[in-house]
């Protein structure tokens, strides 16, 4: 498949799960992708390795504007311009608010969740101005309207993308750049393990979508594909709900 054959996307969070799974759906379809991680090295050199002509690595923390600017910006002056960006880098640390010892945990969510998908987007849209065109995906959660016990901080960072993404939407439209935001239901990946009991992960998860069963990072590579090579034009400033019908 070459259908993203010429196209230059950026995927944050790409060495494991969901971003993994998007950034090896559009290095096959052709596109270059800057995939971007922090720790899993060894996952990033292996997809590298197996797309070599389709995928760079940029290792940066996407909380940290001043390491985040210059990775970013040398992938556009390598490529000449920049089509998509996917901010899907995450992090969630359960627990309970008031039995937190502090807010640094709190604020590190906050950092990675809500910063970091600021800053990138802050970083990439000057290129997008000027090109007059561009795609602006962030990932959400169904913590924002079925928050877990423990999620609070989670939940708010990730309200507060759908935020961000109705408000770049609005003031970008005019450059024919568009913003969406996918929120998603419980997926099948090392996070949501890390989060919940492998009780709750095997059976209840489950039990609270309609199709009774997790998503996998590859149908949300799917979601993403059709928003980079469809008919989509109309998806911007939505908040495209892929939750499987999840409810508590």
């Amino acid at each position: 498949m070459t259908v993203l054959s010429g196209k230059n996307i950026i995927v944050t969070g790409g060495s494991r799960g969901i971003g993994r799974a998007i950034a090896e759906s559009c290095a096959s379809a052709g596109a270059t992708v800057g995939l971007n991680y922090l720790h899993s090295e060894r996952s990033a050199e292996e997809l590298r390795e197996r797309f070599p002509n389709q995928i760079e690595l940029l290792k940066f923390d996407v909380g940290d504007h001043a390491a985040a600017k210059p990775a970013i910006s040398d992938f556009i002056a390598r490529n000449g311009k920049l089509d998509a960006l996917i901010n899907n880098a995450g992090i969630a640390r359960p627990h309970l608010f008031a039995s937190r010892r502090d807010l640094s945990t709190a604020t590190e969510e906050l950092r990675v969740n809500t910063l970091g998908t600021m800053n990138c987007t802050h970083i990439v849209l000057p290129s997008m101005i000027k090109a007059r065109q561009g795609l602006i995906v962030n990932i959400s959660s169904v913590a924002v309207v079925q928050p877990q016990t423990g999620l609070a901080v989670y939940a708010a960072s990730k309200a507060a993308v759908e935020g961000f993404t109705r408000a770049i939407a609005i003031e970008y439209a005019s450059r024919h750049i568009r913003c969406v935001c996918l929120r998603l239901g419980p997926v099948e990946t090392d996070m949501l393990r890390n989060g919940v009991s492998e009780e709750a992960f095997s059976r209840q998860m489950p039990d609270h979508t309609l199709v009774n069963r997790l998503s996998t990072p590859d149908e949300v590579a799917q979601i993403v594909h059709m928003l980079l090579t469809g008919p989509s034009a109309l998806a911007t400033g939505s908040i495209l709900d892929f939750t499987a019908g999840y409810c508590l």
